[in-house]
This record gives C-alpha cells, structure tokens and sequence, in this order.
C-alpha cells in the first residue's frame, strides 16, 4: 500500500464511493460528474475539464486535460486511475 498525503487520501475514497455506487458500464462523463459530486461533498472546490501545460526546461513540451482538479492543486483523470499533483504556475524562466 502506498502512503498518500490527507488529500489524495479523500480523492481516492470519494472515487471508490463512487464506483461502489454506480458499478460499471457508464461512459466516463457520468464518473466524472458523479465524482466531482463526491468532492464537492468532501469540502473541496473543483474545477472541470482543466488542461495544464507541460514543462521541461522552461518550455512548453505538452499539455494534460485532467477531469477535475480539486483545491487547485492535485489534477484527476477519472477512467485512469490517476491523481497527479501539478502547479499552479509555470517554472521559473
């Protein structure tokens, strides 16, 4: 088992109490939007659909569309299994 900071913890669980909830076979938007409930829920302020530029070096080399990005600080692909944590701001050039 991993050891997770407290908010990656309540991510986690409120995607469990979701996919307890709905079971599968759903497109991911009704994950999403189930999921975004949860935390919500959970006190977090979430933000949907986020695309977030990828840095190496000072320059731009990609992007990521995260579902949600709860307190604007950790990003979530629902459908992947992931909670990434990101910045709010580019590195410094």
């Amino acid at each position: 088992m991993h050891d997770h900071d407290p908010l990656t913890e309540q991510i986690i669980g409120c995607a469990y109490t979701v996919a307890n909830q709905l079971g599968h076979g759903f497109l991911e938007k009704v994950y999403v939007n189930a999921l975004v409930i949860e935390l919500r829920r959970m006190g977090m302020q979430v933000v949907e659909q986020v695309k977030i530029l990828v840095y190496y070096d000072g320059i731009v080399v990609g992007g990521l569309q995260y579902a949600a990005r709860p307190n604007c600080r950790t990003g979530v692909q629902c459908g992947h299994g992931h909670v990434v944590r990101t910045t709010d701001r580019p590195p410094d050039a």
